[in-house]
């Protein structure tokens, strides 16, 4: 083990340095020696990396790591010391020495605490062993270093940025060109546009571009197509074409692969594969094809797709079922018939006059939309107009205009099919026909079964939702404004009412009109409330009879409260949500729930003192 050196070694170590450095140079190891004289680390590791960071510290690069980091390494940020020491590996010789020197770095780093900053170098390590051609050993400290990042909830760019970095140049050297595909891209979303140099970018640029159309299992150059990256093939790069073939092969444009075909021959793997290049726009070019057409219109014929993507008709069938396994497209084939239909094509980047396309598309959609808007809304007049009284009288919340509209398709004139042809909807204009009457067994008058008030008497009408039925009562949801004094603002209230159901014929859902009992009413109700409080006192029932009457109705003494439920005496418990009693009775149903009103009339029973009242 090397003995560490004396702090008078290592102020002799700089002062030599700064001697033999340049006059530029010198004031950098005063500053060095100062700050390690103040025991500053964190100061002096980013000085240290300010100064490695310049051409100028090449020579100084492994004598200070050696002579002067590894004095204080473990003093310091073992990530920042791994920075340190790679550019001061960028002076070694030869790859052999440099992978000598990274190797020691990364048993220095490997520990638990430090697993982050030993990722880091490993995988230096790793792009030394490739450009050696030691790519067993290369694979490996990737697998040792991918096994590590799986473990991390984060982890610093850099890091990230080495790995794909080296992990896309491994890829690239098996000829794997999805798997480099896709590292270069996440190498690229790791670093700065301003980290790599002009010639750099083009190299990128261009080896993405043609992995991308060589691969096999590739067909969307979404994310490349929108990476500055591929701005540096614009022209006048002599490398052009290849982002011109890249936007071809997007849009399916098979005159521009034809036209650009002649530049294949200037790179070796796509001049290879040639052939393949050629499948790959016709699946393009049918994903396009598609793409064009409206939803309604995806039945195409094997014919028309071989006139449009240049395949032979004996070749579209295996053109269309490539397509489906690769997932571009979803549909169905008919062999016998020749008819491919489509139901879904894979989303990808578009380019202007594609979005030019789905903009005429969408107006297409809209006149569509207005033009059957207009042939319901002269079709369904009645249907609209009965809609339009209920809407006005009914209280529309969310669950009550779906309950209002459920009930409407519901009604006959709903069930009736409409025809598929606007003309057929017409009414004969023939003089002849005399006009049609329907028999008296098709007309069914409806009379509203409830009570109404009398005219001239003026009472205040509610319309709420019924959220639970009882026996001839119903609660009745109710929302109403409050106005708060000290807010000065409206707030919506709920009230949870009492309504009487004096023909039980409401169900949960239903939008009804309630009012209060008028005088009438109830004076019948205390009337036939008296009779039946005779006779249960007639048969030894202890009716609570002679106790104060409120408007809670008659408090027994089981905790309970007695209140008139239809004809009879029902105790219910006091922790009622309405604790009012039965003040309210249905004046109509605005907006029947499930079932129309008039097919519940078999099971409706009138109460008692609604049958007094009307005698």
């Amino acid at each position: 083990m090397t003995k560490a050196p004396t702090p008078e070694e290592i102020s002799d170590f700089l002062a030599e340095q700064r001697d033999e450095a340049p006059a530029d140079l010198q004031p950098v190891f005063i500053t060095l020696d100062d700050l390690w004289d103040r025991k500053l680390w964190h100061q002096l590791t980013d000085q240290v990396l300010e100064f490695f960071a310049t051409q100028a510290s090449g020579p100084y690069r492994l004598p200070l790591y050696r002579q002067f980091v590894l004095s204080f390494a473990d003093k310091i940020n073992q990530l920042k010391l791994v920075k340190i020491a790679l550019l001061a590996s960028q002076q070694c010789t030869d790859d052999q020495e440099r992978s000598a020197f990274l190797d020691a770095l990364a048993e220095r780093v490997n520990k638990p605490d430090f697993a982050e900053a030993h990722v880091y170098a490993i995988t230096e390590l790793a792009s030394v062993y490739l450009r050696s051609g030691q790519d067993k050993k290369a694979r490996q400290r990737l697998d040792e270093a991918q096994e590590t990042l799986d473990n991390f909830d984060f982890v610093e760019n850099v890091v990230h940025a080495s790995f794909y970095r080296v992990n896309a140049d491994y890829f690239q050297s098996k000829s794997d060109y999805t798997s480099y595909y896709r590292n270069s891209l996440l190498y690229l979303a790791c670093i700065s546009e301003t980290e790599l140099s002009p010639e750099q970018e083009q190299r990128r640029a261009y080896d993405l571009s043609v992995a991308a159309l060589v691969s096999d299992s590739i067909y969307n150059f979404g994310e490349l197509l929108l990476h500055p990256i591929l701005n540096v093939l614009q022209k006048p790069n002599a490398h052009s074409w290849l982002r011109d073939l890249l936007f071809a092969f997007n849009r399916g444009d098979l005159g521009a692969f034809e036209r650009l075909s002649n530049n294949l021959s200037k790179d070796r793997q796509l001049e290879e594969h040639r052939g393949f290049l050629f499948q790959k726009i016709s699946l393009a070019a049918l994903t396009e094809l598609v793409f064009k057409r409206p939803p309604h219109d995806r039945a195409m014929s094997f014919k028309a797709i071989s006139h449009e993507t240049k395949v032979k008709a004996d070749e579209i069938e295996h053109l269309i079922m490539k397509a489906l396994s690769l997932g571009l497209l979803r549909g169905k084939i008919d062999q016998v018939a020749g008819i491919a239909k489509i139901n879904w094509v894979q989303p990808k980047v578009l380019e202007r006059s594609q979005i030019e396309g789905m903009r005429v598309r969408l107006k297409e959609w809209d006149s569509n939309v207005n033009d059957l808007g207009h042939y319901i809304e002269n079709v369904g007049q009645d249907v609209w107009a009965s809609l339009s009284i209920a809407a006005s009288q009914a209280d529309l919340r969310p669950q009550n205009r779906a309950a209002l509209l459920k009930s409407f398709s519901s009604a006959s004139f709903l069930r009736t099919e409409l025809p598929t042809d606007p003309v057929a909807a017409q009414p004969s204009q023939s003089p002849t026909s005399p006009p049609q009457s329907s028999s008296p067994s098709e007309e069914q008058p409806f009379s509203n079964p409830f009570p109404q008030v009398p005219a001239g008497l003026k009472t205040r009408t509610m319309v709420g939702t019924v959220s639970h039925v009882h026996t001839n009562t119903a609660y009745v949801e109710h929302n109403e404004q409050i106005w708060d004094k000290r807010l000065q603002k409206h707030f919506k209230h709920t009230a949870h009412n009492l309504v009487h159901d004096p023909v039980a014929l409401l169900r949960v859902g239903d939008v009804v009109r309630y009012s209060a009992f008028t005088p009438a009413e109830r004076a019948a109700r205390e009337k036939r409330r008296g009779d039946i409080l005779d006779y249960e006192e007639a048969r030894g029932v202890d009716t609570g009879r002679g106790q104060s009457v409120t408007r809670r109705g008659f408090v027994v003494p089981d905790g309970k409260r007695l209140v008139m439920v239809g004809a009879k005496l029902e105790a219910i418990p006091k922790r009622q949500r309405n604790t009012k009693g039965v003040r309210y009775v249905v004046r109509e149903v605005v907006s029947p729930f499930g079932s129309p009103i008039t097919q519940r009339f078999d099971g409706m029973k009138k109460a008692g003192w609604l049958l007094d009242l009307q005698k």
